[in-house]
């Protein structure tokens, strides 16, 4: 057998392979996403805007507190908290924990949303890096900034949950945009089976050239880039296909870190969120 048969040969296996493989994930995600469809128009229960409103604005809704880390955000924080700021939800605080910036993250912060020094209690269950300050809006405004020295994502999720006081917790990514209705959307789940429910992930989708004004996006478009637009194709498949699959037949693993709520007992009983992991996860103690 000559050399040229077996490249030859070897070079066949090798696309046969990549092909079978090709189309066995796309016959996977496929099925996934058909029952991801009929599934949520199952258990999709439309609320009447008479309903809505009244859910919105009671005060019986529960609490949730959103834990954002971040680290040299001073590009984007001012707008991103503004946006976190203005969701339609009626019980919920914002935590931006600075983990250690060495740009102007914090100055701005405190700039923009006339922050003062807090004696809000730092002393929680979890360790982290040393806090350096806690700081409060003298505006009537739900927003909580946590000064501390860097740890990482992890490390800052933590300090966040130490000072968080609600029941419910969300982690968000410092340059993620929420839509305004999210939270709402997002607690349902919590409220329908509270014992059960631990976790529920948030659909995250690519912004690239949307209108962005005042930390919402405004009106939805493609990108002038293809490479942009597959980005976004393989957002919508990952989650409103793939994580939305998994999750019906029991097979979810992860909890997306740009945008998770949590029960913070539950967090807290597992030891927080472990610091020695690639991403940010909640592990045993």
């Amino acid at each position: 057998m000559t050399l040229d048969i077996i490249v030859h040969r070897v070079y066949f296996f090798f696309e046969s392979g990549v092909i079978f493989y090709v189309f066995l994930i796309n016959v996977i995600y496929f099925f996934l996403t058909a029952v991801a469809f009929f599934a949520m128009r199952k258990h999709h229960t439309p609320f009447s805007a008479v309903e809505r409103s009244v859910l919105l604005e009671s005060p019986l809704m529960p609490a949730v507190s959103l834990i954002v880390p971040a680290y040299n955000e001073a590009m984007s924080v001012q707008q991103s908290v503004a946006g976190m700021l203005c969701l339609r939800y009626s019980n919920y605080e914002v935590i931006v924990v600075n983990d250690g910036s060495k740009d102007a993250t914090l100055p701005i912060l405190i700039d923009k949303f006339a922050l003062y020094r807090s004696a809000r209690d730092t002393e929680g269950p979890l360790t982290t890096k040393p806090i350096r300050g806690v700081y409060e809006s003298g505006e009537p405004i739900p927003l909580v900034v946590i000064d501390k020295v860097n740890g990482g994502k992890a490390d800052a999720i933590n300090a966040g949950l130490n000072v968080a006081r609600s029941p419910l917790v969300m982690v968000v990514d410092c340059d993620s945009l929420i839509d305004r209705d999210a939270l709402f959307n997002i607690v349902k789940p919590f409220l329908e089976d509270p014992e059960r429910t631990i976790a529920v992930g948030g659909t995250v989708r690519s912004v690239n050239d949307c209108e962005v004004e005042h930390g919402m996006v405004r009106k939805i478009s493609t990108s002038s880039s293809w490479l942009a637009n597959f980005q976004a194709v393989e957002y919508l498949r990952a989650f409103l296909g793939g994580r939305v699959g998994f999750s019906l037949v029991n097979s979810l693993l992860i909890i997306s870190g740009a945008a998770g709520m949590f029960r913070r007992d539950a967090v807290l009983e597992v030891g927080g969120f472990d610091e020695l992991t690639v991403g940010e996860a909640s592990v045993s103690p």
